[in-house]
């Protein structure tokens, strides 16, 4: 398929797919990112796929995988920390929740063995899990 035939099934099919993906995803928001990643896996397969065959199914079948891949990290992460606690958390004023002046020193102490507790488990992390955790509390 080449590239004028693309721009003319994504221009034939293009809403349906993606009404279909906003069916799927349960939401516009969503659904337009899993149709975005849809074409996108479409034009990266571009050059393999034959213009005389049903790419409209395949690229619903793309779609459909697609979301089933999210959907499975999304339940991942959601068992490693759920959305929940990571929320009650935030709410009860994350990392930066009150001020270490008002604490007494009990209240230190056991802050300063929760913070080298966490830093000893985020340490025995693989580094493919630890990176994004170090990454993110050094951009702040």
């Amino acid at each position: 398929m080449d590239k004028h035939e693309f721009e003319q099934f994504v221009t034939e099919h293009g809403k349906d797919i993606l009404r279909f993906c906003r069916m799927n995803a349960g939401s516009t928001e969503r659904g337009n990112e899993l149709y975005q990643d849809t074409m996108v896996k479409l034009l990266e397969k571009q050059k393999k796929l034959d213009a005389a065959q049903n790419i409209k199914s395949y690229a619903m079948q793309t779609a459909i995988l697609l979301w089933k891949n999210k959907k499975k990290k999304y339940a991942v992460r959601n068992r490693i920390l759920p959305e929940s606690s990571l929320e009650e958390y935030m709410e009860q004023g994350g990392l930066s929740g009150a001020c270490e002046d008002e604490k007494t020193p009990e209240q230190q102490m056991l802050n300063q063995a929760e913070i080298e507790e966490v830093q000893a488990v985020v340490a025995a992390l693989p580094e493919k899990y630890r990176m994004p955790v170090y990454l993110n509390f050094s951009a702040e």
